[in-house]
């Protein structure tokens, strides 16, 4: 839907002029994973503007457990880009030996492996980090008040005309030489603790503080784009799984749609 719909309001309700409405949905509609940067330098006003608002996000009981870790200088930048290439090459080799392997997107391969070659290049990375509780464990449901945080991140880069990717390798990192755990929860979480561990020491990460994403930031050597979606009608149900969503437009046997022009 490239237009902006227009209905009547309850009273207390508001919303943005048509126009700031067209904006943020040229905003999310090109929203893209960007792994080449300009090395241009990136002004601290900048990133903390992008950070201010990753922190509006919502959390399970606004406990807000997001920490931001900001590395900008090169040898940092560097250590960290030497851990992220030895873990990707890992990882890779893992795969490619596993004898029922399912074949790879060869274009999504090639993308994430320059990225691993030239992580250090991005002159921005921001490893995001989440507290887990009790109650809020570091596990499916407990990303839930994390990763709203790291799309505002993203969306707020986007919108000053950064580019930035979300990455999670550090959740694959097998290289430290501890037991591997069980199946527990308790034991998902050690397992976790343990691929994490690298990255942690090379930080300074606390105990408790899991990595949940580490993302390059900076301007983009391409310019932003649409990306090919599924259309509306084939991914939304009405009221019961499988029951045709009446008001999404498009075809469902139709594989992809284009995302719209920019609002002007």
């Amino acid at each position: 839907m490239s237009t902006v719909p227009r209905a009547p309001l309850p009273a207390g309700a508001a919303a943005l002029e048509p126009a700031a409405v067209a904006h943020v949905s040229h905003c999310l509609r090109t929203l893209r994973s960007v792994r080449s940067f300009h090395r241009t330098d990136v002004d601290p006003e900048l990133l903390t503007f992008v950070l201010d608002h990753a922190i509006q996000a919502g959390s399970g009981k606004n406990r807000q457990p997001w920490r931001f870790i900001v590395i900008r200088e090169p040898a940092g930048r560097a250590s960290v880009a030497r851990w992220y290439l030895d873990t990707w090459q890992r990882l890779r080799a893992a795969r490619d030996e596993a004898a029922a392997a399912v074949p790879d997107d060869a274009r999504q391969t090639t993308a994430a492996a320059t990225l691993a070659a030239h992580l250090g290049d991005a002159p921005v990375l921001i490893v995001v980090c989440f507290l887990p509780n009790p109650t809020n464990p570091a596990d499916f449901f407990g990303g839930a008040s994390v990763y709203p945080a790291v799309q505002n991140l993203l969306l707020a880069a986007r919108a000053v005309g950064l580019g930035a990717t979300l990455t999670t390798l550090q959740a694959f990192d097998t290289a430290t030489t501890a037991p591997a755990a069980a199946d527990g929860a308790d034991d998902r979480a050690a397992e976790l603790a343990r691929r994490c561990a690298r990255l942690k020491s090379l930080l300074g990460i606390p105990g408790p503080a899991v990595p949940a994403a580490v993302i390059p930031l900076g301007y983009p050597r391409r310019p932003f784009g649409t990306g090919a979606r599924h259309p509306l009608a084939s991914v939304t149900y009405g009221e019961r799984w499988g029951h045709p969503w009446p008001h999404a437009a498009g075809d469902p046997a139709h594989p992809w749609s284009g995302a719209g022009p920019h609002p002007g």
